[in-house]
């Protein structure tokens, strides 16, 4: 499994659809002022499995960082920890 940085505009590409609006990446470019950085990360083999919005607020990286949700995304559902 790698994990691999992109965009915004790609995240949600991929995961918009099938996301609360909390866990998009337009929701947190619109918050991005609550944090000094964002980071979209998508966990991957052969296909993306996983994506995650992080943000760095200070020394602390965490997931929801606006909202009460945050977390883990698929393309089809939310994931379960047996999931992840």
């Amino acid at each position: 499994m790698n994990i691999v940085e992109t965009n915004p505009l790609a995240f949600d590409g991929l995961f918009a659809q099938t996301s609360p609006c909390f866990n998009t990446a337009a929701f947190a470019e619109l918050n991005k002022s609550r944090c000094d950085e964002l980071l979209y990360l998508l966990f991957m083999d052969k296909k993306v499995r996983l994506g995650l919005i992080l943000a760095r607020k200070g020394d602390l990286w965490t997931s929801p960082f606006s909202a009460p949700f945050g977390g883990f995304v698929t393309k089809t559902h939310q994931p379960t920890i047996e999931h992840v």
